[in-house]
């Protein structure tokens, strides 16, 4: 029984040791990515892969880094690689679309950005992301939906309006695009962009004066951060 005891004790000190040896590969190679050593740090998630290829952060994290070098292809397969580990992580997905969005293809981004509100429905960041690919897709009814439920998950997050005001802009729905505008500046004042984004709205309405007056309001805070 002790013999027993001793040799299950054993096999877990050394289950510990080779765990603490493959995150010390990982820290390793997160340090070398830190300071745009890429290529380096590849060799250590490759070596933590290896040993351990049912872990999906490493190939998550080998992902990223894949992507910073602009291989999303390589990016692409490694993202696939962390689903499949553990598909119930919605950051996978919500990577895996980012991607797909960044090389154009809209229709596959949207069936990621899907999974992931699956996943974790909560998430307002998720419904946000979305509604920027259906914007950038020019699908703008659809952008608003998403823009309107990620306001509804958070209603304290600014960029959340102002993704919708650019997209009734985008629309020539210039006086509603001005009081989501209102509510972006109304949430974070301290943002002297949106004062710039709701000026460049109010121009598009030949409303000039008073677009200067939020050109004028943007470079008050400008200046105000540059006294403090």
């Amino acid at each position: 029984m002790i013999w027993q005891f001793r040799r299950t004790l054993k096999n877990q000190n050394i289950i510990l040791v080779k765990v603490h040896l493959f995150q010390r590969k990982i820290q390793l190679g997160r340090a070398l990515e830190s300071i745009d050593r890429c290529e380096e740090a590849l060799e250590y998630y490759d070596s933590a892969i290896q040993k351990s290829p049912e872990i999906s952060e490493y190939y998550f994290i080998r992902a990223q880094s894949l992507e910073k070098l602009n291989r999303y292809g390589e990016a692409l397969e490694n993202y696939d690689s962390a689903i499949l580990n553990n598909p119930e992580q919605s950051k996978y997905f919500i990577q895996k679309a980012r991607i797909l969005e960044s090389m154009g293809r809209y229709e596959e981004a949207l069936e990621y950005y899907d999974s992931a509100f699956s996943k974790s429905p909560e998430n307002s960041k998720y419904y946000f992301a979305k509604a920027q690919v259906l914007e950038n897709a020019n699908r703008f009814g659809e952008a608003l939906g998403y823009y309107d439920l990620a306001i509804q998950k958070n209603p304290e997050e600014s960029e959340h309006y102002v993704g919708k005001a650019r997209t009734l802009g985008s629309m020539g729905i210039y006086e509603e695009a001005l009081e989501y505008y209102d509510l972006a500046i109304q949430k974070s004042p301290e943002n002297s962009e949106y004062n710039v984004r709701k000026a460049q709205a109010l121009e598009e309405m030949y409303k000039q004066e008073e677009a200067l007056e939020y050109y004028n309001l943007n470079r008050q805070i400008q200046f105000s951060e540059q006294q403090n």
